[in-house]
């Protein structure tokens, strides 16, 4: 309902939100026999022992990773922050060693298919029709880039903007959002990728020209969390009146102003919650999908282990506060 968001939006910059209710996910998964157990505990004593034995700020204790979903060790090991401990593992030893530290089944389709992923491009483009009557498509690459492309023309490339430094994962992941002439990106740059300066955060590029409008950096909120809190916007935006929704790899739901990206109010979701279907469930990194308005409610999925980010799983619906009043 277009009004109905319109009505919302006009009151997500000056009210406070309140908590409706939350609902708590759960998955099993069983450990699946791709080395013995004797060959997976030897390969992480000759590769991973020495730091997660003794563990710090930045290195996890070998309790720890036991709450890790097995992909994001995998990840962590092939081209995370434990490449270099992994170079000399085969994918097999890899998953051997995730899988023994977690207890639960590596997800093998989903190698597949990031294995036969050549694609630079995010996960979502974008098209639109300008203020000028001009068409557009507008494309994020994961090496943190915006094209702005015209569909008349076999995909020309009207204009091409860095907006970061770019790595696996982003640069530009989950997807964009854009409001009249402006496309707002979200962008990581959270582990080593490309040459340059990583910009995480959320940048405002005019689609006419290109031109970056505003750049706000990624919030810190991480002090005390250790390596698997990271200051990034990896998850979609979402534009709602005059404020862009983003959601943090930290935990925190921020939201900007539309035009001036100067940060409005924040809400930090790594919580313990009770939960209306009595599921146990706790708040994360905010990834892969984005908050969603509807009528006048705030639906937030708050947690996500993989790629060794803060685990949780927590659907969180907000409900605004005087909506019904707002003129």
């Amino acid at each position: 309902n277009l009004c109905g968001i319109r009505l919302i939006a006009g009151v997500l910059s000056r009210y406070r939100l309140a908590m409706l209710f939350v609902i708590g996910l759960s998955a099993n998964a069983t450990a699946q026999d791709t080395a013995s157990a004797d060959d997976a505990a030897a390969l992480y004593a000759a590769n991973c022992a020495a730091c997660h034995n003794n563990p710090s700020d930045r290195a996890p204790s070998r309790e720890a990773l036991g709450d890790y979903n097995p992909n994001a060790i995998y990840h962590a090991l092939n081209n995370g922050i434990m490449r270099t401990q992994g170079q000399n593992l085969s994918d097999d030893q890899k998953i051997a060693i995730a899988e023994y530290l977690t207890d639960a089944e590596y997800n093998r389709d989903r190698l597949e298919r990031f294995t036969a992923c050549k694609e630079p491009l995010g996960e979502l483009n974008l098209a639109a029709t300008l203020s000028n009557g001009q068409d557009i498509v507008v494309a994020g690459t994961k090496g943190a880039e915006v094209l702005g492309l015209d569909p008349d023309n076999a995909g020309e490339v009207l204009w091409r903007v860095s907006v970061g430094r770019g790595s696996p994962l982003g640069g530009i992941h989950w997807g964009m959002a854009f409001e009249g002439d402006v496309v707002y990106v979200p962008v990581s740059d959270r582990i080593p990728g490309g040459d340059g300066e990583p910009l995480p955060g959320l940048h405002a590029i005019d689609m006419k020209t290109g031109d970056t409008l505003w750049y706000a950096a990624a919030p810190k909120r991480c002090v005390g969390f250790g390596f698997s809190c990271s200051e990034a916007y990896s998850a979609p935006v979402t534009v709602v009146g005059d404020v862009v929704l983003a959601g943090a790899l930290n935990g925190f739901l921020f939201a900007h102003n539309r035009e001036t990206g100067e940060l409005v109010w924040e809400l930090d979701t790594k919580l313990d919650y009770a939960t209306i279907n009595n599921v146990p469930a706790s708040g994360g990194a905010i990834d892969a999908a984005g908050p969603v308005v509807a009528g006048d409610y705030l639906i937030v999925n708050s947690g996500y282990a993989q790629f060794g980010q803060l685990g949780g799983n927590a659907m969180i619906v907000y409900r605004l506060p005087q909506a019904e009043s707002a003129e």
